[in-house]
């Protein structure tokens, strides 16, 4: 429940007869696994997340060996000067 200065839990019991797992009051939530790469997401992408059902419980993966991909080299270039910045205004 909302108030003003907080948030107060609400507890409540679905009265249900069966055992079976109940999708309507679990729905399919956000994974662990990446909707997209990095280099996708900084290229401006925008996508949904990979979703999974909670009906299994949950299940570790197996670790993937982790492989590193090459980096482009970028170049620091130092700060202009006052002085080389006002000659190339002028």
């Amino acid at each position: 429940k909302a108030c003003k200065n907080h948030l107060e839990p609400i507890h409540f019991t679905v009265p249900r007869k069966s055992e079976l797992f109940q999708d309507d009051i679990f729905p399919d939530t956000a994974g662990p696994d990446p909707a997209m790469s990095a280099s996708e997401w900084f290229g401006g992408a925008n996508k949904n997340p990979i979703k999974v059902s909670l009906e299994g419980g949950f299940v570790a993966k197996p670790k993937t060996e982790f492989k590193p991909i090459a980096v482009k080299e970028v170049k620091v270039e130092k700060p202009k000067t006052v002085v080389e910045y006002k000659n190339e205004v002028d």
